[in-house]
């Protein structure tokens, strides 16, 4: 291990505490082989889900289709909001309460 690390490193190592801070899951068990093995078995996983999900992420941009229908998903989600905003009365500077914004936002996760 690097002399640096050891020597100023908040996590260093002692009997009491023999896991890398990365390893915070696998501390809960008593044999270090244990633990070990469950690192080495999360870090595999995990490289196993990015590399599946990139290879998902490449088929998902390749498939023309669902970018079509992606698109005109945001096509519908933009036309809705202008039509919200479009077709409310004036209400001077908004209306009470909504801090001037004359938009569809009044009540649910922005209010």
């Amino acid at each position: 291990m690097n002399p640096i690390l050891t020597r100023c490193s908040p996590w260093k190592r002692s009997r009491s505490n023999p896991s890398p801070p990365w390893a915070a899951i696998a501390r809960g068990l008593e044999d270090p082989a244990r633990q070990r093995q469950a690192l080495n078995l999360g870090l595999a996983l995990a490289l196993v889900f990015r590399l599946g999900l990139i290879v998902a992420a490449r088929w998902v941009l390749n498939f023309w289709p669902l970018q079509l229908a992606a698109a005109a998903y945001l096509l519908w989600l933009c036309g809705r909001h202008l039509l919200l905003v479009w077709s409310e009365p004036e209400e001077g500077a908004g209306g009470a309460g909504n801090c001037g914004h004359p938009g569809p936002y009044r009540s649910g996760f922005f209010a």
